[in-house]
């Protein structure tokens, strides 16, 4: 939806429709805060990683890096996840590195693979929450998006916004981007963008990693099923790919007839994407490697509370 990112015609006409639906969120929001919703507590602190906005903002690479931090730290975090796009019929399950993405769904497999974290999906996050307690050592729970998945209570909130284009329009659905009204990024702990840094190329059937320079002046095929291809597409362009974009909606399931194009010019895509091309993946298939970077300031909010959840703890054991 371009015009959900430019002040446009259209966008004006639906924002009637946008202040109801975020007067609407407001309300439940509202419920939750009363009791008169049930939100379910956990016995371990649960950070939440998610947007206030619809697409793709990097909020996958911010969790693995923030699990990362907290290995470092000496915790044991576990991840749930809703599992968008997951063709399971049966929750909670478990993801592995050697998981489905079809099945899965794309994000907590990439997550899985990068972590080796238990990661356990279920759009009841509570039920994934007690199910991921029950099954794993976990001391800390990270939860993959669910900012507005208000039945789950959460210790700590991490808002991540897309640095060129945070709130669109400040419209919200279906007359821009946001699931909630602005305002509600006043009541998180951080706010935060990705800051995401590219790595090498790595070839999808070999797993040969190249550097960064490797299609400079190439004609590449860009493959996007992503929330945000055009900033995918302008990263290829700052290493100087000559792109021939292909979109594709987000969490798009591939399959081989997809991508059997005219020409021979090497295919790149997110390792996002990449997950769901492994099995029929040519040499001739590769995907951006990336991490990301978390801000001093972030981490400094994280351990800072996690600590004090921590003495809570130890205090109410004593008693």
């Amino acid at each position: 939806m371009k015009f959900w990112y430019r002040k446009s015609f259209l966008g004006y006409l639906l924002s009637p429709l946008g202040y109801l639906y975020g007067f609407l969120m407001a309300i439940r929001s509202f419920l939750y805060k009363r009791g008169i919703k049930k939100s379910h507590s956990m016995p371990r602190p649960v950070i939440i990683v998610g947007n206030i906005s619809v697409g793709g903002v990097g909020k996958t690479p911010l969790l693995i890096a923030l699990y990362q931090l907290l290995k470092q730290e000496g915790y044991t975090p576990g991840v749930v996840s809703r599992g968008f796009g997951a063709k399971s019929k049966t929750f909670p399950q478990i993801v592995n590195a050697d998981s489905s993405a079809e099945f899965m769904g794309d994000e907590p497999v990439l997550i899985a693979r990068k972590t080796g974290a238990p990661v356990v999906i279920d759009p009841i996050r509570s039920r994934a929450c007690h199910y991921l307690l029950d099954h794993f050592s976990c001391d800390v729970i990270l939860s993959d998006d669910g900012l507005q998945h208000l039945a789950l209570k959460r210790d700590i909130e991490i808002a991540v916004v897309d640095p060129n284009s945070p709130l669109g329009n400040g419209f919200c659905l279906p007359a821009g981007p946001l699931r909630e009204l602005p305002r509600r990024l006043r009541t998180v702990d951080v706010v935060t963008s990705s800051d995401k840094i590219p790595s090498a190329f790595v070839n999808i059937k070999t797993g040969k990693m190249v550097d960064l320079t490797a299609f400079s002046q190439k004609n590449i095929n860009a493959v996007a099923g992503i929330g945000q291809p055009q900033q995918f597409f302008e990263v290829l362009r700052k290493f100087g790919c000559h792109i021939l974009p292909h979109v594709f909606p987000d969490h798009y399931a591939f399959c081989s007839g997809d991508l059997e194009l005219d020409n021979h010019f090497p295919m790149i895509m997110t390792e996002k994407d990449a997950i769901k091309c492994e099995t029929f993946a040519t040499d001739n298939m590769w995907y951006l490697d990336i991490h990301c970077k978390l801000s001093e300031s972030v981490k400094k909010v994280v351990l800072a509370k996690l600590a004090t959840f921590v003495l809570k703890s130890k205090i109410r054991c004593v008693k």
